[in-house]
């Protein structure tokens, strides 16, 4: 049995992204073993990793930091927070590089170029925006939403992005000239979240109706819809192989399933309210917020460790191109860098 440490997060109380403010209350650690679909549970004192550090706190925000991404060359960090501003940190010392100022909401989402020159944001002010990731500049901004834009994913290929919103729907659009392409409109309420495949041709989405639906990118046809979560999906993301997808609800579940057919394969339960999930570089292991926590999806039997420190409220993660860091944003403003340990 592989045990993973997860890493010393901040805030136990704090504002939630889709949801009505709540009072957090710290519950014991916990720590969650599920095999081939039995979950066992007990307390204790966490296992203590002295390979884990962290690295630097940056503190540029002066509101929530929804929205975190590592650049694709790993050089930078940017961060999107309700203080609707987006801040870009040198990933290796912490150091300010830039701020984006223009939108005139908070900043839910981002996402790099793969060539990492440009940056988009999306934002409560239904736009979104593309930037000069070397000079700050603006490049374009779509505005064809009529809803609150809370997911931002750029393609793999580098030629579109997807927004999703709202307004119920998702749309495909020219990164070049903010020409919309396809809009998908298979919700029957607000969507919050979306994800690219790494070949580029099919999106991810998940919303308020507890689904998660796969969909062709160039047609807008829907292959798959997943139904396994009981209440809004607020993060989801591709398993670098492209063969799974992962979503983690306010049902307080990520549920990895198959990108193909829908068919479940994992669930880990009691994680708190998940606002934020990514996937190690090597497929192996899952970062996931309110309460950070990793845990290895390639295991049959999934050892899950969770540790709740003096506060929580995770509301965006990121992991470094070379796998060796972790980056998250809360709900006091803050950024944190990790180097995780691998047991």
């Amino acid at each position: 049995m592989v045990v993973l440490l997860v890493l010393l997060v901040f805030g136990v109380a704090g504002s939630l992204i889709w949801s009505t403010m709540r009072a957090a209350v710290s519950p014991p650690v916990q720590y969650v073993t599920q095999r081939n679909g039995t979950q066992s549970t007990s307390s204790g004192t966490p296992l203590s990793d002295t390979r884990s550090s962290m690295l630097y706190t940056n503190t540029d925000h002066t509101d929530k930091v929804n929205g975190i991404a590592w650049s694709p060359d790993g050089k930078y960090i940017a961060s999107g927070s309700a203080d609707q501003t987006v801040q870009v940190i040198d990933a290796r010392t912490g150091k300010h590089i830039s701020t984006y100022i223009g939108h005139s909401g908070a900043i839910q989402s981002l996402a790099w170029s793969p060539d990492s020159t440009r940056l988009a944001s999306g934002s409560e002010d239904m736009t979104v925006q593309v930037w000069n990731a070397t000079t700050g500049g603006h490049v374009l901004t779509y505005k064809e939403h009529t809803g609150a834009v809370y997911g931002v994913a750029w393609s793999p290929d580098g030629t579109r992005i997807a927004s999703a919103a709202w307004d119920d729907t998702v749309q495909v659009w020219n990164v070049t000239t903010g020409a919309p392409l396809v809009t998908y409109k298979g919700y029957t309420d607000t969507v919050g979240t979306v994800a690219w495949s790494p070949d580029s041709k099919h999106l991810a989405s998940g919303g308020a109706d507890h689904t998660v639906q796969v969909w062709e990118a160039n047609t807008g046809q829907r292959d798959v819809i997943y139904t396994g979560h009981t209440a809004t999906v607020d993060t989801l993301a591709w398993s670098p192989d492209g063969m799974r997808v992962a979503s983690g609800s306010i049902d307080k579940t990520v549920q990895v399933w198959d990108a193909l057919t829908g068919n479940h394969l994992v669930t880990q339960n009691d994680l708190g309210l998940v606002y934020a999930l990514v996937w190690s570089p090597d497929g192996q292991r899952i970062a996931n917020g309110e309460e950070l926590q990793m845990w290895n999806v390639v295991d049959p039997k999934i050892t899950l460790v969770t540790f709740q420190g003096e506060s929580g409220n995770v509301l965006s993660v990121t992991w470094s191109p070379d796998g060796k860091s972790i980056a998250f944003g809360d709900a006091f403003g803050k950024v944190q860098i990790w180097q995780p340990g691998t047991a």
